[in-house]
C-alpha cells in the first residue's frame, strides 16, 4: 500500500519561529473607545486589545482626527460634536472659484459596519458667490480616493494643515471639486475611511458618507433641497458604492436628494482583487496589502489569519503610510506569505468577507448609477464591475456604464469628459441617461 505523502510545512510553521511576534506594551486604564472595536464574527474569538492598539493609525496631534468623543451614544447620526472649523485660509488656494470659497470642517456622530458608534470628518467647500440657477445650490459629494492607512493622509489633513509629505495626488487629480466650485456647486470632500482608517470598507464609508451629507445640512439647512451627486474613483469608488447600496436602509430621507451615485475603477469583487492586483512584482500588491490591513481594522478576527510576519508590518510604521508607501513596501511581497497557512483567499475569513460583499452588491441601489471601467484595466477587471451593473439593471436601477480606453491610470483620464457631464446634467435636473439592456 503506498504510504501517504507527508505533510508540508505552513508558511506560518516556516516563518513564525524566524519572525517573532510583536510584544505589545500592557494598556494603561480602561481600553479606550478606538480599540473597542466592532464585533466580530468568528464566535467571539480575536486578537488581544493590546495588538489591536498597535494596529490602529498612529494619532496625528489634532483633537479634531484623533479625539473620540465620549457622549457619542447620546448623539444621533449626523449630528455635529463641537464646532465646525474655518479653514479658508489654508485651503482656498486648492478651489480658485471666481469669488473665492468659504472651507468648512465638521466632525459628526456615525455608525460603524457593526452597527457601534464611531465619528466622521468632513470638508465643506462654498462658493462666495450666491447662487443664481433654479432651485438650491447643488452639491458634489466628491469621494477622493485615499487608499491609505495613516490619517495624515487624508483630504481633511492635507485641507486643515496645507500640502505636506503625506498629501495623495491622487486626491485632487482627476479635479472634479474643482470643476464644480468653478460652475458654482458646493463640494463635500468626506474622509470617508473613519477614524480606524478602515480602507477598502465600504459599509463604513458609505455610513460617514451620509453622516457627512446630515452633518451639513444641519450646518447649512438650505442643502436639505440641494440636489446632490455622488462621485468617486478607485477607492473613492469603493465610498460611493457604499453610499449608493446603504442610503435605501441607513439614510432614506437623503434618497430623493441623490441625482446620481459616479462609480469608476471600481473594486468590487475583492476575490477576483486577490488574484489581480497579488503576486511578486505585480504593482498593485502592495495596494492589496493596504486594503487588507485597512477592512481588517474593522474586521478585527481577520488578524487571527496573519502570520507574525505580517503582524510585524501592520504594526510598524508601515500602519500609517499612504499610497506611495503601501505601493512600495508590497510589492515583492505577495499575499500568501503573510497568512498562517499560505492560502489566505481560502480562510474561513476571507470566504465570509467575500459572501457579505457580494451581498451587499446584490442589494439595488436606491439612486440612480454611472458606472465606467478602463477597457484595458488589469487591476480591477471589467467583468466584475460590468456583472455588478447588470445587476443593478435587473432589480430595476437606472444605471449608465461604459468602459472607456485606457487601463486604471489612463481610464481615469479618458472618462473625464463624460463622468464630468453626467455629473453636471444631473445637478442641472436631467433625467440620467440609462444604457441598461445594451451593455
Amino acid at each position: 500500500m503506498a504510504q501517504p505523502l507527508p505533510q508540508l510545512p505552513s508558511i506560518g510553521d516556516i516563518l513564525n519561529p524566524i519572525v517573532p511576534a510583536p510584544n505589545p506594551p500592557p494598556m494603561q486604564g480602561p481600553v479606550p473607545p478606538i480599540v473597542q472595536a466592532p464585533s466580530n464574527g468568528n464566535g467571539g474569538v480575536s486578537i488581544s486589545d493590546q495588538l489591536y492598539a498597535q494596529l490602529l493609525p498612529s494619532p496625528v496631534g489634532d483633537a479634531f482626527f484623533d479625539e473620540w468623543p465620549t457622549d457619542l451614544a447620546s448623539l444621533g447620526n449626523g449630528d455635529i460634536i463641537g464646532t465646525p472649523d474655518d479653514v479658508t485660509a489654508v485651503s482656498q488656494g486648492f478651489f480658485p472659484a471666481p469669488g473665492g470659497v468659504r472651507v468648512r470642517q465638521v466632525k459628526f456622530k456615525t455608525t460603524d459596519s457593526a452597527g457601534d458608534n464611531s465619528f466622521g470628518t468632513a470638508t465643506l467647500v462654498l462658493p462666495n458667490n450666491s447662487w443664481t440657477g433654479a432651485g438650491t445650490r447643488p452639491l458634489l459629494v466628491d469621494e477622493k480616493p485615499i487608499d491609505a492607512l495613516g490619517r495624515a493622509c487624508t483630504p481633511g489633513y492635507t485641507l486643515r494643515k496645507g500640502v505636506n509629505f503625506a498629501t495623495n495626488q491622487t486626491d485632487f487629480l482627476p479635479p472634479a471639486s474643482q470643476a464644480a466650485v468653478l460652475r458654482n456647486y458646493a463640494v463635500l470632500i468626506p474622509d470617508h475611511e473613519g477614524p480606524r482608517m478602515s480602507y477598502a470598507e465600504p459599509v463604513v464609508a458609505g455610513r460617514i458618507t451620509l453622516d457627512a451629507v446630515r452633518a451639513v445640512q444641519r450646518l447649512e439647512p438650505t442643502f436639505r433641497n440641494s440636489p446632490m451627486v455622488i462621485n468617486g474613483y478607485s477607492g473613492g469608488a469603493i465610498a460611493t458604492r457604499g453610499t449608493a447600496l446603504e442610503v435605501g436602509t441607513y439614510a432614506p430621507e437623503l434618497a430623493g436628494n441623490i441625482k446620481l451615485a459616479v462609480m469608476g475603477g471600481n473594486p468590487i469583487d475583492y476575490e477576483v482583487l486577490g488574484s489581480s492586483m497579488d503576486g511578486p512584482a505585480n504593482l498593485a500588491s502592495g495596494v492589496f496589502h493596504g486594503a487588507t490591513v485597512g477592512f481588517m481594522r474593522s474586521h478585527r478576527e481577520g488578524f487571527l489569519e496573519a502570520n507574525n510576519l505580517a503582524l510585524q508590518i501592520a504594526t510598524s510604521p508601515y500602519k500609517d503610510f499612504c499610497i506611495v508607501g503601501e505601493g512600495l513596501v508590497g510589492t515583492l511581497i505577495p499575499t500568501s506569505a503573510l497568512s498562517n497557512d499560505g492560502k489566505p483567499m481560502d480562510s474561513d475569513f476571507a470566504r465570509t468577507v467575500f459572501a457579505s460583499l457580494t451581498a451587499l452588491s446584490q442589494r439595488p441601489s436606491a439612486v440612480p448609477l454611472y458606472v465606467f471601467n478602463g477597457a484595458q484595466e488589469f487591476w480591477i477587471p471589467s467583468e466584475p464591475v460590468r456583472r455588478f451593473a447588470r445587476l443593478q439593471c435587473d432589480q430595476g436601477v437606472s444605471v449608465a456604464y461604459s468602459e472607456p480606453f485606457g487601463e486604471h491610470l489612463v481610464g481615469a483620464i479618458t472618462a473625464m469628459p463624460d463622468q464630468f457631464l453626467a455629473i453636471d446634467e444631473a445637478l442641472q435636473g436631467s433625467v440620467p441617461y440609462d444604457n441598461c439592456g445594451r451593455f
